[in-house]
């Protein structure tokens, strides 16, 4: 503000003064909010119910080098929440959880703290899930051993007792992409996660899976075999196993992550719709990925993505939304590296985003934010 001349001084009392200034202030506000547009307030309040941090940049997983030491791997870690938090704001995204995926053999306990540690460095805008990585082997186990289960039990009371929202990102059907990635199954049906639901509803905290959708039994399409030698001859059905996970313990919240990343063309809204019907226990967190055909093609779309080719929503998926407005939330699911690079057909968090911002305003506000605050009690 600049200093008022003399003379203009003398020439003004102090009533002309006053006048002047709140005519100005009056003006400089009526300026203001014409050129600059509404803002909605949810914009602001965005959850993610499904994030990662990775200590390493995407190169080394193509040339298999790992951090030496669980020191450096903890920089990489705090680098990259840093960079999410930044992506987070850009995107008017308040709050994130992080999930852990089994990642550096013999490391799954470090690399889970070192995400408990960002998340706790970051209170109130980053949170985490646990178990994904530490109680990987357990589960793909399978195990029918009592002393196994009850190990499992200890094991997952100590993730909740150290802070975690949560158990995530469980694997139970994980399709491999590429050579360079891995195919993982755990039965979701097994005594292991039937005993890990039952930890998660004493604690009344959700489970966050990882399971494409089979109906049945089914040859493996070629497209998944000629992407990863690692996929096997068949693809074991999930579906009946899901639903007997979902009725063992009707308290225990499952999320069903990736819901419109669909990669066995069986995940449509049909079957959406009925196991949620079926169900009041099952969420669904939604994912829009870059990548818009289906892996190891060229030119074959992704089955049941929940935006059209001109990237609108899909009818047939909005009326699901309609119908269960309180059973969807958000989960992104991109690995955030210590530089914040996002390269590559995989990429889903800018996708997954504007594609939220197009839904109708009230379910925007309930699948962006509401249903995420009460499913993991972030409020």
């Amino acid at each position: 503000m600049t200093t008022p001349k003399t003379h203009v001084q003398s020439a003004l009392t102090v009533t002309a003064l006053l006048a002047l200034f709140i005519a100005g202030c009056a003006r400089t506000s009526s300026t203001t909010s014409a050129s600059r547009p509404t803002e909605s307030p949810l914009k602001a309040s965005y959850v993610d119910t499904h994030m990662h941090v990775v200590s390493t940049e995407p190169r080394f997983a193509s040339t298999g080098k790992r951090p030496a030491t669980s020191a450096e791997a903890g920089d990489g870690y705090v680098a990259a929440a840093s960079q999410l938090i930044s992506l987070m704001d850009k995107n008017g995204v308040e709050k994130s959880i992080l999930v852990a995926v089994p990642g550096r053999e013999g490391q799954e306990e470090a690399d889970e703290a070192s995400i408990r540690e960002v998340a706790q460095n970051h209170a109130g805008r980053l949170y985490w899930m646990g178990g994904g990585a530490s109680l990987a082997s357990i589960l793909e186990a399978g195990s029918t051993a009592d002393t196994s289960t009850a190990a499992l039990e200890a094991r997952a009371q100590a993730i909740l007792d150290s802070g975690a929202r949560g158990f995530g990102e469980m694997i139970s059907v994980h399709l491999c992409m590429s050579e360079k990635h891995s195919y993982q199954y755990a039965p979701p049906d097994s005594p292991a996660f039937m005993a890990l639901a039952d930890v998660a509803a004493r604690n009344d905290v959700p489970i966050d899976i990882h399971l494409e959708a089979i109906p049945t039994e089914v040859p493996t399409p070629a497209n998944l075999r000629a992407a990863c030698s690692q996929n096997p001859a068949n693809l074991p059905a999930s579906i009946p196993a899901l639903k007997a996970l979902l009725s063992h313990n009707p308290k225990t919240r499952i999320v069903w992550q990736h819901g419109g990343w669909d990669n066995t063309g069986y995940r449509t809204p049909e079957l959406t719709r009925e196991l949620l019907g079926a169900h009041p226990n099952l969420y669904v967190a939604l994912r829009v990925e870059k990548r818009q055909t289906q892996v190891g093609t060229q030119d074959s779309p992704m089955p049941n993505r929940i935006v059209t080719s001109d990237n609108k929503i899909d009818p047939a998926w909005l009326s699901v939304f309609e119908a269960y407005p309180d059973r969807f939330v958000v989960g992104a699911d991109d690995f955030i590296t210590p530089s914040g690079q996002l390269e590559g057909a995989s990429v889903s968090y800018s996708e997954t985003w504007t594609a939220i911002n197009k839904l109708p305003a009230d379910l925007r506000s309930k699948i962006g934010a509401e249903n995420s605050r009460k499913i993991y009690k972030l409020n």
